[in-house]
């Protein structure tokens, strides 16, 4: 019986102290714009897309990671426009700055 104690209590640990650690990997990404034509946008990290519809979007990833970003022009599924990429380590806000037909980033 204190065997079995002991081994559930080992494996509480193990889970706790797992997900701690995974919890300091991931970091908070808000992207933001005030672009007119924007219907939905968002960003990719390996190889993984996340977004949504609007003018904001907040959502998680890992840190150290190199995090592409984007909106799709006039709907949802309306022309990709890709506005650069950025190895994010913290919890960041970006911004997709257009000019024109050129789009670019502001990390902050």
């Amino acid at each position: 019986m204190m065997y079995w104690n002991i081994k559930k209590l080992a494996g509480l640990s193990l889970v706790l102290f797992s997900s701690t650690l995974w919890a300091e990997n991931t970091i908070q990404v808000q992207v933001r714009t005030e672009e007119a034509s924007a219907a939905a946008l968002g960003f990719k990290v390996e190889g993984k897309k996340s977004g949504g519809r609007g003018k904001v979007y907040i959502g998680k990833g890992p840190a150290n990671k190199t995090y592409i970003f984007g909106y799709r022009k006039n709907f949802a599924y309306g022309r990709d426009v890709l506005c650069g990429s950025e190895v994010l380590t913290h919890d960041s806000i970006v911004t997709l700055v257009t000019d024109g037909e050129q789009c670019s980033i502001k990390v902050n």
